[in-house]
């Protein structure tokens, strides 16, 4: 019975989906970028592109074939996914009893 409660507290508190929906959108974006070969015209030379350009990028972590992409999916994954865990963990295991 207390496990019951605390999965129907989990779903009952929602902060935790704004940032996985956010991720999964990005992903879902990039997907049709690399399926479309359409990409978004990025200034040549910048920082971004220096970054991109590395062998992390190019060679290590590559979910997409454009280093573009996997700069920002990377960027996507550090900012969003710890930011959806913490709040699906507080959600699930906060002491606060919830009022609907």
């Amino acid at each position: 019975m207390k496990a019951a409660r605390k999965i129907i507290r989990f779903i009952r508190s929602r902060s935790w989906l704004p940032a996985t929906l956010a991720f999964l959108v990005i992903q879902l974006i990039f997907i049709v970028f690399e399926m479309t070969s359409w990409m978004p015209n990025f200034r040549e030379g910048n920082v971004f592109e220096r970054v991109a350009e590395t062998s992390f990028f190019t060679e290590s972590f590559t979910p997409y074939s454009k280093p573009e992409l996997n700069l920002l999916t990377a960027f996507f994954t550090v900012t969003l996914i710890p930011s959806a865990i913490i709040s699906a963990l507080y959600a699930t295991f906060s002491k606060k009893r919830s009022t609907s």
